[in-house]
């Protein structure tokens, strides 16, 4: 095995004692509800700008992502693919849990992609549905979205993040559809070093058990505080 100039390995040994969760992402939220409902499950720190602190349990997470799976099937069925084009944010997390309850793969965009690739992602991967920041770093997105709609005739909804509140208010109760462990979860881009992009997609399956492992790689215990610092649209948020 290789080893570090520190004389340690440089490579972990695969745990061969792990077992496999056969989950998809809403099974394993409700789950978890199950297991301790009324728990903490997500925090927003305080912003510098005043903005107050915000905390979800396990439970409001399942309520809100609910939600947001009604409010996709009243205009999307199963198997239809969302787009996110966002920075972090606790919505971008109730968007992914509420499309995996729908069975719908959500494309994660990175929010600094300008016309020419964004426009390629969305058409290769037939997004229907998408989730955007109005501005990024001083970028208007609106622009490029403006200039983008008449090539993506099969774009069909367009939601500001920042009118999230007025999308989901439109949330009406529906049945929700089984959604396979091994069912399409998320659609990520690769860097395109060797070429144009390539989607990459992965299973609700997948995306559980790469969570679950590296916590016990790192050896995260049940009931510790994990801080994202990472963004969300990439593969390692």
């Amino acid at each position: 095995m290789p080893r570090a100039a520190s004389g340690k390995p440089a490579q972990a040994r695969a745990a061969s004692d792990a077992s496999v969760l056969r989950f998809s992402t809403g099974q394993l939220l409700r789950h978890a509800v199950e297991q301790a409902g009324e728990r903490t499950a997500l925090i927003e720190p305080a912003g510098a700008d005043g903005k107050p602190e915000r905390r979800w349990s396990y439970r409001d997470l399942q309520v809100t992502a609910e939600a947001v799976a009604c409010r996709l099937l009243a205009q999307f069925s199963p198997g239809d693919r969302l787009a996110s084009w966002a920075a972090s944010s606790p919505e971008m997390l109730f968007l992914q849990l509420g499309a995996g309850l729908a069975g719908m793969p959500l494309v994660t965009l990175n929010p600094a992609n300008r016309a020419l690739e964004l426009g390629y992602m969305l058409a290769q991967t037939g997004v229907r549905g998408l989730f955007y920041d109005a501005s990024f770093r001083g970028l208007d997105n609106e622009l490029v979205l403006d200039e983008l709609r008449a090539r993506l005739p099969q774009l069909e909804l367009s939601v500001r993040m920042d009118r999230w509140a007025d999308f989901l208010a439109a949330a009406q109760p529906r049945s929700l559809p089984e959604v396979a462990p091994d069912s399409p979860a998320l659609i990520l881009f690769t860097s395109g070093s060797t070429g144009k992009p390539k989607a990459a997609v992965l299973s609700h399956g997948g995306v559980i058990n790469n969570a679950a492992l590296t916590a016990r790689h790192l050896g995260v215990a049940r009931g510790e505080t994990w801080l994202n610092v990472l963004p969300m649209f990439h593969i390692g948020g």
